[in-house]
């Protein structure tokens, strides 16, 4: 079964409120870069899109881009705009979006504006972090576009390696895809700062917001440990990342409208 999904994802279907802007756009509407690069960075299937046209060897990146507020740079306005209209081309014909379960895009958002929180705390590039926070469930919305039920147990199924597997067939860096995989997993099997920061946003994102079936630490204490943060900034790092989320909610909301 992993392999057959993985063998039948081609591309991931769009958010439809962030879909609805996009064709808007297309229709005539407009975007300002700023806004554009905003709903990309809000909506995984956009956000995977532009990371395929960066990293194809037309190009010239010498190495994996990681960030996808680095691709959409190297690639233009032009082609960004292009990648999110492609993702939303099935709903030009009237096709139904099927964008992942209930909770999926904002589990996906939350996860990676913690990583992001974190990596400016930690030093570490906040916008691979937040890209790898973005896509780390990418695999869920896989499963549950073919019909199956991503919360259950299914043989021969993890949506975490499906994620992590995904990733790296559409060419996402080893260090991100490392990260991806490794994030649900024991800490004591998590070594280099990506994947800590990661396993440590994700279990921020489900102490703000739990996933029922969704593997891995959902202690903000233990989270902030992992990544050498000391327990009296629980309150005021889940009280920012609870507050960035609830805005960039209701800037998707107003930019669909």
């Amino acid at each position: 079964m992993h392999e057959r999904l993985l063998a039948s994802a081609n591309r991931l279907p769009p958010q439809p409120f962030t879909a609805a802007a996009i064709l808007n756009s297309a229709l005539g509407a407009g975007l300002s870069d700023t806004t554009l690069l905003k709903l990309v960075e809000l909506d995984p299937a956009f956000s995977v899109g532009v990371l395929r046209r960066a990293n194809a060897a037309y190009f010239g990146s010498k190495r994996a881009l990681a960030s996808v507020r680095y691709a959409a740079v190297l690639i233009g306005t032009a082609n960004v705009q292009a990648a999110a209209v492609n993702a939303c081309s099935g709903m030009a014909f009237g096709e139904a979006p099927v964008a992942g379960p209930e909770h999926f895009w904002r589990h996906s958002v939350t996860t990676a504006v913690a990583a992001g929180n974190l990596a400016r705390r930690r030093g570490v590039a906040h916008d691979v972090a937040y890209t790898a926070g973005l896509l780390h469930d990418v695999g869920s919305a896989v499963v549950h576009r073919v019909g199956l039920e991503p919360a259950g147990p299914m043989p021969g199924v993890d949506p975490v390696h499906l994620s992590a597997d995904l990733l790296s067939g559409w060419g996402l860096p080893a260090e991100s895809v490392r990260a991806i995989r490794l994030h649900a997993s024991e800490p004591r099997l998590i070594g280099d700062g990506l994947s800590r920061i990661l396993a440590a946003a994700h279990a921020l994102s489900l102490a703000l917001s739990p996933v029922e079936g969704h593997a891995g630490n959902a202690d903000p204490v233990s989270a902030l440990a992992l990544v050498g943060l000391d327990r009296d900034l629980v309150d005021l790092v889940l009280g920012q990342i609870q507050r960035e989320v609830d805005d960039l909610a209701l800037f998707a909301a107003m930019e669909a409208a």
